[in-house]
């Protein structure tokens, strides 16, 4: 019995502590923080709630149990729900950190949803724990939204971009209406930039609202105040803590604008405090600063249709905002007010700088003024020193030229004496004869000197391209100078690079002739033994041509000066070498015709090496090709009349003489008056060799007037004027061909049988 009793007691015990556990439970579970679900796990029906997931979801109890996690807006649909439960049954828990439940205000609450199956007296429950975690995913959006604020704020210089830019993210963020930014009167940037407000309420007015005479808000007889001059009072800094709808950081707001009006029946008074916000039906209106410094500068509007839109918090938030907006545009502000004076400070620079370069102008003409009379007398000094020294030169040229054309002469008379002689040695008369020529060669070279330096002087050096076999060149060049070279006992050589190949290019081969036949004289006049050596190399898109001796050399610092006219380098020892002094100067002129250059490599005493390029510009066709030093034939012109016209006798008798071999008729006219009538009374004249200077009439009108009765008559020039406008005037004139004199005979004969055979 007493057993009995006292299992009776235990069981009671167990049941009361079960009890006051049930309670303690019950208890927790009324006043927990999170939303409590209690389903059925079989059918996965709410049969339990808590009060806080009651007022979250806000519906009654009642309505909750038995329903569907879905069918209170858990989730987005049926089948959502349904296979988050079968997930639930099969692994015991389940888990969303981010789910928004909707309210019947329209609200949504953002929650983290947690599922887990429990056993209950051997029966298997299902509870789901529901945190509201909307003010941590506000917070976390906010952060979002003020990086995105602070990087556009902190990267863009722009205004317009940056403003626009500026209001897409509030609009998005704040999901309001209508956004802008008006800024007062008179700051550097566009009046008022919106998003969503309409057309009609942008205006880019002078003034921003309506103001009473001392610049304030405008209230209507209750002592309300009128929305639309809130802009003002707030640009003005007029706002009053005390006042309603006005923060202390100098914000005005209200979540009602219509509970605001009043009614105003004045017609006048009415147009006069017109209120904007009201008649486009903004019900929630703030009006937030931008700071400058102490100085506002601008507002940050926002509105919404919809009431209760703004809290205290929000407001205070959108203060910050719109601090750090301020603060930017003070930034953007003040940069482009240092790039104004920057600007300034440019011009202002540019503007010494022309004063100064005037200043130093005239400092300038001044010290030139002071200095005038000293570098005048300086300069006759100069003048009176260049002058001596070209007297020097003009006595020392004209001597160096006199002495040239003396001794050629000096021989070509003595020996044209000794042709004279009774018992003359067909021998002698040869050797004579040479030496009459070879004088003759050396007194033609002195004129050609005078006459291509006056070219060059006068710039009438025209250059002929034309196809030149270079090696058929040089080796013509071989030829004529063998016999000098080993006269002096000198070994001449000729190398050509590629000499297998058919190396043409397109220049003017007779110039490049007379450079290397100047440089080969002096070669052979300056060298006593050894060798002399010249031939070309082809070097990318140049010919080198060079020429080599053993001679004396000349030393380093006569290099430059050995190319002036009429200068000749000194020498070391006694030896006097002929010479005018032209030849290098006349070279250097032509190589840089050819669009080359001209450099010596010597040392006294050591030899020297003239090297001069042309460009090397590849030809292809016939080649020209000079008249053969070899051309022995013998012309027959049986049949033929040439009239010879020519005011010298001694030319006369001379062109007479060349022309007695051929068996050619000859009509003889000492002027160009005859030479017409002769023409005119002869039409059997074949050919007309044409002197230019003659009494009566000269050679270029004689061949104009002939070429008006024999159009075709061939009329061949030859005279003493050898520049190069002497040959085109004479071609001009009519002639056919041109040959100057000294004439070479073989080139004679060969041009005139080019017209008659």
């Amino acid at each position: 019995m007493r057993h009995f009793f006292s299992k009776i007691t235990k069981d009671k015990l167990v049941y009361e502590k079960m009890k006051e556990s049930e309670i303690r439970y019950r208890r927790l579970f009324e006043s927990a923080k999170d939303g409590i679900l209690i389903l059925d796990f079989e059918t996965g029906n709410i049969v339990d709630a808590n009060p806080y997931i009651v007022k979250i979801i806000d519906y009654p109890l009642q309505k909750i149990l038995g329903k569907k996690l879905w069918e209170i807006g858990l989730f987005d649909n049926k089948e959502q729900s349904e296979l988050a439960f079968s997930q639930l049954k099969k692994t015991g828990y389940i888990r969303f950190e981010d789910m928004p439940i909707p309210g019947r205000d329209g609200k949504t609450t953002e929650v983290e949803f947690i599922s887990n199956v429990y056993i209950e007296s051997k029966t298997k429950v299902i509870q789901c724990n529901i945190r509201n975690i909307t003010e941590r995913k506000q917070a976390e959006r906010k952060q979002e939204f003020l990086a995105k604020i602070l990087s556009i704020l902190n990267t863009q210089n722009g205004w317009k971009q940056l403003i626009d830019d500026v209001l897409f993210e509030i609009k998005k963020f704040t999901e309001l209406e209508a956004v802008g930014i008006r800024l007062k009167e008179g700051e550097s940037y566009p009046f008022f930039a919106t998003k969503g407000f309409p057309d009609v309420f942008i205006q880019e007015e002078m003034s921003l609202c309506q103001q009473n005479k001392k610049g304030t808000a405008i209230h209507d007889n209750k002592e309300k105040l009128y929305i639309e001059c809130m802009c003002g009072n707030v640009f003005g800094g007029l706002t009053d803590p005390s006042l309603p709808y006005f923060t202390k950081g100098g914000s005005f707001y209200s979540n009602k604008t219509s509970g605001l009006l009043a009614a105003i029946t004045e017609k006048k008074k009415k147009s006069v405090t017109q209120n904007r916000y009201n008649s486009e039906g903004y019900e929630s209106v703030a009006l937030t600063p931008l700071h400058s410094g102490k100085e506002i500068i601008g507002l940050l509007q926002l509105s919404d249709k919809r009431p209760d839109m703004f809290s205290s918090e929000t407001i205070l938030f959108f203060e910050k905002i719109g601090n750090t907006i301020g603060i930017t545009l003070n930034r953007i502000q003040n940069e482009n007010k240092i790039k104004k004076t920057e600007q300034y400070l440019k011009q202002q620079n540019a503007n010494y700088l022309i004063l100064n370069k005037e200043y130093t102008s005239l400092n300038k003409e001044l010290s030139d003024s002071l200095n005038h009379i000293k570098k005048i007398n300086g300069d006759l000094i100069n003048a009176k020193i260049k002058a001596e020294e070209s007297d020097k030169l003009k006595s020392a040229f004209l001597a160096n030229i006199s002495h040239e054309i003396r001794t050629p002469m000096n021989a070509i008379m003595g020996f044209s004496g000794f042709l004279i002689e009774p018992g003359l040695s067909k021998k002698k008369l040869e050797h004579y004869v040479q030496i009459i020529n070879a004088g003759s060669q050396q007194l033609l070279s002195v004129i050609n000197d005078i006459i291509d330096i006056s070219k060059i002087e006068s710039g009438q050096i025209t250059v002929i391209s034309e196809l030149v076999n270079v090696i058929n060149l040089l080796n013509e060049l071989f030829v004529t100078y063998k016999k000098s070279a080993e006269l002096k006992n000198l070994k001449l050589l000729c190398s050509c690079d590629h000499p297998n190949d058919d190396i043409q290019v397109k220049t003017d081969g007779n110039k490049i002739k007379q450079v290397i036949c100047n440089l080969l004289n002096n070669a052979i006049k300056f060298t006593t033994e050894g060798k002399i050596e010249f031939g070309y190399k082809i070097k990318e898109n140049v010919l080198e041509f060079y020429v080599e001796d053993t001679g004396i050399g000349i030393a380093p610092e006569n290099h430059e000066f050995i190319f002036q006219r009429f200068m000749q380098a000194e020498q070391t020892n006694n030896q006097i070498y002929d010479g005018n002094g032209l030849g290098l100067s006349i070279s250097k002129a032509l190589v840089e015709k050819l669009g080359g250059t001209i450099t010596v490599n010597s040392k006294l005493g050591m030899g020297s090496t003239f090297i001069f390029t042309v460009p090397y510009v590849k030809g292809m066709g016939n080649l020209v090709t000079s008249v053969s030093a070899k051309n022995s034939r013998q012309y027959n012109w049986k049949g033929k009349t040439i009239l010879l016209v020519e005011d010298d006798a001694n030319s006369h008798a001379y062109i007479e003489k060349l022309l007695s071999s051929t068996n050619i008729k000859i009509h003889n006219a000492w002027n160009g008056k005859q030479a017409l009538e002769l023409v005119k009374n002869h039409p059997d004249i074949s050919l007309v060799l044409m002197d230019i200077k003659m009494p009566i009439m000269d050679g270029y009108e004689a061949t104009r007037l002939i070429r008006q009765i024999r159009q075709k008559l061939p009329v061949i020039a030859q005279t003493a004027y050898a520049l190069s406008h002497d040959r085109e005037q004479a071609l001009e004139a009519g002639c056919n061909d041109y040959i100057s004199k000294p004439i070479e005979r073989k080139l004679f004969m060969k041009t005139i049988n080019n017209y008659l055979s």
